[in-house]
């Protein structure tokens, strides 16, 4: 939890502005989704009992639905440099001035494909030890935008310096 102290931590508010400005820009109500990051699932979860109450349902997978927003938890959200707000390039490595985000975008703006499935099937004759058929499967999917437009990210900001002590001018 060390660096819930270096920053701002993310409120319900936060949402509602995402939601606001989601609204301003006439993005399609139906199919927002809202991804937080690991930090931003603890801010909520400490700060918000219905939240925390309604953090995950068993049978979607989902968080649960906040201000017109679908909402999951990933760990590999990007990262944005809290000074310039640009976002870092996939690998590379964080620094102090560096936060994961939660990310947002509409299904109507983005696009998805998928390559072709790979099997793999291994027999039991192969496997005498446990005498078991093994089988995978593997489809790799690229995601994007189709414009950019539609897309959003929550980073927290650094927090304040602390007023210093002592003086009463």
């Amino acid at each position: 939890l060390g660096d819930v102290y270096k920053r701002q931590r993310l409120t319900r508010l936060d949402i509602i502005a995402l939601k606001n400005a989601f609204d301003k820009a006439k993005i399609p109500g139906r199919g927002r989704i809202l991804v937080l990051c690991a930090d931003h699932v603890a801010d909520l979860l400490v700060q918000d009992q219905k939240f925390a109450a309604q953090y995950y349902d068993y049978e979607s997978g989902a968080i649960s639905r906040l201000y017109g927003f679908e909402v999951y938890e990933f760990d590999e959200c990007p990262y944005f440099n809290t000074s310039t707000k640009k976002k870092l390039a996939y690998g590379a490595v964080p620094t102090a001035t560096d936060r994961q985000s939660s990310v947002a975008f509409s299904l109507k703006r983005t696009m998805k494909a998928n390559g072709s499935t790979k099997t793999y099937l291994q027999d039991a004759a192969n496997n005498p030890t446990t005498q078991e058929n093994l089988f995978s499967m593997r489809t790799y999917t690229l995601c994007l935008p189709k414009k950019a437009e539609g897309l959003g990210a929550i980073v927290s900001a650094p927090k304040p310096a602390a007023p210093a002590q002592g003086s009463n001018g």
